[in-house]
């Protein structure tokens, strides 16, 4: 916060005046607050009618201790009704409501009685009358050498209007034979360059289209040591009970001279006693002791030269407590965990909040824990039926605010339960539309369900749902394949498992009815029960019963017949089997395919050992295929990767017997005998008492 152009140009005199006194090595002191008080009122301004105009009062300086003051308005337009808001406070407001010029008197009083005056005027312009621009210079500095370059901008000029400005810095004044230029003479920032020891006064003019306003600043450009800068920092809003921080660290010294502080409260509340806790310091402390306005100054001093004063506004209010807002009451089922949320409390000064929650009422006989409940998220369990009430209080460091409550109604909901109408396996065929009825899905309560529909394709497919949320839905599948549909319904609290239709789509053609029978058996002529028996491609399928038999009736296109690949599995006891039959015809639609034995998956123990040279790794993976099969026209899939340590541990593995097995690995050379990595594993009937098969594991050559 920078002084006025008049009244730096007098402490800039005073500064000479005592400088020529000489004398001692003390810094030159002096002393920019005149006896009596000055009062500042600050610049002219531009406004239009309808703004708030703001009076600040903080650049008056007394030696006399704090000041009291007065606003007032010497003159105003005719008809113009304003009166002038907080006239005895420091900062004052008024809002323009009529056209013209108010001329507004700020007096000031010291300690003594003694008084000053100081006027600004308020031009308004109405709301479609062009607004005369207003021009105003800030500098990094006023007093700088000649080998220095001071920085000058026009930021702080506006237009009532909001027009865009244009800028025209010049040199009023000199001294003689000097060059003094700009970086730049029109552009917002510039920096001014002197070569001659003197006073430069600067002149900036801002226009907008129609009007223009101007203003001045002088500088003193010197050769040798220059004053100081204070700056005291930002003005503050703090709250009573809250400890100020102030920062002289942006002052400076044109030559990097260490600073010496003194830091005073020129001004503070009637009554007030605070103080700070170290004047003479960077960044000294002070608590308020009452609510109101402390405005602060600053002057550093280089041990030679003192700086201007600088002066910071710290604003003290009381604190606001803090509101609680512990969320929406909500409905939950029993044995959920319930997640609160008191994101939605605040403070109206923005401090940071701490939480407080705790029960006040819940279920008799229940133990349940509020964890995390000095967080704004806590939760618990509902184990028991019934109302929980918790409380939240929250604390902004200062106050805290008054209880709220959430209350959570605990009650046992039965899942409701979807349902498709049909088999879970149907048919269809490509262009032909299909639809579905969700209708009797149900909920146990009996209340309302929404539907949810969702529906896979096949590859490439660009069928669409007709409705996603619907009782009932329909597509037209448009390319073969298995389409999978899904319900899932919804009651106010939870949602039911899936309900799902498997759709095989066919091409349009005819589509033959055919049944296959048949009989799974192992290699000891045991019945295989519960193997699935299905067609390739789709879901279309069976199991056999406990005597490993079969019947599986399906659809077949017509083009197919004399091809049906079908997979027989289960994974815990057979390998993957795919059988192609090729026996159905339009005339013969029903087909045996006998007795099928099939490998079973048995145990079998493998010794790994590795050679006397073997050097790692230490663990090996050993992948297992089938090699051979003798089972006619069955295709086996099997293929199965184990990690072993080689050395001389044994595993137990399960394989597919009777069976030729392959091994293999990418890590060491792995084989049974001298060189095999094939071997047969035959079926035995007592799976408890398996056969020992030695792997050697060397390094590969």
């Amino acid at each position: 916060m920078k002084s006025s152009f008049s009244q730096i140009f007098v402490v800039l005199i005073i500064m000479q005046l005592i400088a020529c006194g000489g004398g001692s090595g003390a810094a030159t002191e002096p002393d920019p607050i005149q006896d009596p008080p000055t009062a500042i009122a600050g610049d002219d301004q531009h406004v239009k009618v309808g703004e708030l105009v703001q009076l600040d009062a903080r650049l008056s300086q007394s030696s006399q201790g704090e000041l009291d003051y007065f606003w007032e308005l010497e003159s105003q337009p005719p008809e113009s009704s304003v009166v002038i808001d907080d006239a005895l406070k420091l900062q004052a407001y008024f809002v323009v409501d009529k056209p013209g010029d108010y001329r507004v008197k700020l007096t000031v009083t010291d300690q003594n009685d003694q008084t000053s005056g100081d006027s600004l005027m308020i031009i308004a312009s109405s709301e479609n009358e062009n607004a005369v621009p207003i021009a105003r210079i800030s500098a990094d500095a006023q007093t700088a050498n000649t080998d220095q370059k001071v920085n000058l901008s026009a930021a702080e000029s506006s237009d009532a209007d909001e027009e865009p400005l244009r800028y025209a810095w010049s040199v009023l004044s000199q001294p003689a034979n000097s060059n003094a230029n700009f970086s730049s003479e029109t552009a917002i920032d510039t920096e001014f360059s002197a070569d001659v020891e003197g006073r430069y006064l600067i002149g900036l003019k801002v226009m907008d289209e129609e009007s223009s306003g101007e203003t001045s600043i002088e500088l003193n450009l010197i050769n040798g040591n220059q004053p100081p800068t204070a700056v005291a920092g930002d003005d503050q809003d703090v709250v009573l009970g809250e400890t100020v921080v102030l920062d002289g660290g942006e002052s400076s010294d044109h030559e990097s001279e260490h600073l010496i502080f003194e830091w005073s409260i020129s001004n503070q509340p009637s009554g007030s006693a605070t103080q700070l806790d170290d004047p003479s310091i960077e960044k000294p402390t002070f608590s308020p002791d009452l609510v109101g306005e402390y405005l602060i100054q600053l002057r550093v001093s280089d041990g030679e030269l003192y700086s201007e004063y600088d002066q910071v506004l710290i604003k003290v209010e009381e604190n606001q407590a803090p509101a609680a807002m512990a969320g929406e009451d909500l409905q939950v089922e029993t044995g959920k965990t319930v997640k609160l949320d008191g994101g939605d409390s605040f403070d109206p000064e923005q401090d940071q909040l701490t939480y407080e929650w705790e029960f006040i009422e819940k279920p008799a006989g229940h133990d349940t824990t509020l964890h995390f409940a000095d967080t704004q998220t806590p939760e618990f369990d509902t184990y028991l039926e019934g109302r929980y009430i918790v409380q939240l209080i929250v604390d902004d460091g200062f106050q805290k605010s008054i209880p709220d409550t959430v209350t959570i109604e605990a009650k046992k909901n039965h899942i409701p339960v979807a349902v498709i109408d049909g088999e879970t396996d149907q048919h269809g065929q490509v262009d032909q539309r299909v639809t579905f009825n969700g209708g009797n899905s149900y909920d146990p309560e009996g209340k309302s369900l929404t539907y949810q529909w969702t529906l896979t394709l096949v590859e490439n497919s660009n069928a669409v749902l007709e409705s996603r949320d619907g009782e009932t839905t329909s597509f037209t599948p448009d390319l073969p394949g298995v389409y999978l549909l899904k319900l899932v319904v919804m009651d106010d609290i939870q949602e039911s498992h899936y309900d799902l239709v498997r759709l095989t789509v066919y091409p349009a053609e005819e589509m033959i009815d055919v049944t296959l029978t048949g009989a799974l058996l192992d290699n000891g002529n045991n019945p295989l029960e519960e193997i699935l028996v299905y067609r390739e491609g789709t879901f279309d399928g069976t199991a056999t019963d406990q005597s490993g038999e079969f019947t599986f009736d399906f659809k077949v296109p017509k083009s197919e017949l004399n091809s049906v690949n079908l997979l027989l599995a289960d994974s815990n006891r057979i390998p993957r089997v795919k059988l192609n039959v090729t026996d159905f015809t339009e005339n013969n639609t029903s087909v045996s395919i006998g007795q099928r034995h099939l490998p079973r998956l048995q145990r079998k123990d493998l010794a790994v050992w590795s050679c006397d040279e073997y050097s790692g790794p230490e663990d090996v993976d050993i992948n297992f295929q089938l090699s051979v099969s003798d089972y006619d026209d069955m295709e086996f899939d099997y293929d199965h990767t184990k990690t072993f340590k080689p050395r001389l541990n044994t595993y137990i593995q399960y394989l597919p017997a009777t069976a030729t097995i392959k091994m293999s690995s990418e890590a060491a050379k792995v084989t049974v005998g001298i060189n095999d990595t094939e071997w047969i594993h035959q079926y035995q009937e007592n799976d408890e008492s398996p056969d020992v098969v030695i792997i050697d594991v060397c390094n590969k050559d």
